[in-house]
């Protein structure tokens, strides 16, 4: 079973964000992304963003990787890293959830990796930035660029910037 979601949008919505009815964003300064949970951390994805949601695809481990490469999968054919991402950026798991599997779309590679569930569509608004960024891990650190308060914190990472640096790490 899987759901497959294009460009970070619910089933109900047109599909582009040219089909868009004017009348879902009041404001220009009030804005939608789509997020997701690591563990206790809500990271945003950039806008536009093509991402697939699966579970329970079978994942072929690797002898002698990092414990945060969880191995590879058969995504359509394509085969997909895995990678638990809360482990690699230090990010607290409090309880094991029912995760999800979260592919991402990045320079025409899929990478994959688990979320708590399935994403989020959230409406951020200019009032819900704030100054101060939660700490957060060291390794998490150099890729935040802002942070929104609702229910959750959600950061404004540099997402690609986080896959280019794991794949600097593993010398890919």
């Amino acid at each position: 079973m899987y759901d497959n979601i294009k460009n970070m949008q619910s089933p109900d919505e047109h599909s582009s964000l040219a089909d868009l009815d004017s009348n879902l964003i009041q404001d220009a300064s009030d804005h939608r992304r789509h997020g997701f949970v690591l563990g206790t951390t809500g990271l945003l994805l950039p806008e536009g963003m093509m991402c697939e949601v699966r579970s329970g695809l079978p994942v072929s481990r690797l002898p002698n990787s990092p414990e945060w490469i969880i191995g590879m999968v058969n995504l359509r054919g394509n085969i997909t890293p895995i990678l638990d991402l809360a482990l690699l950026l230090n990010i607290e798991v409090v309880k094991p959830t029912q995760q999800k599997q979260l592919f991402l779309l990045i320079d025409e590679n899929w990478i994959g990796l688990y979320s708590n569930g399935l994403p989020k569509l959230l409406y951020l608004t200019p009032d819900e930035l704030v100054s101060k960024i939660p700490t957060v891990s060291k390794e998490l650190d150099p890729f935040v660029r802002g942070c929104y308060q609702q229910e959750l914190a959600w950061l404004d990472c540099d997402i690609k910037g986080i896959f280019s640096w794991i794949a600097e790490k593993v010398h890919v």
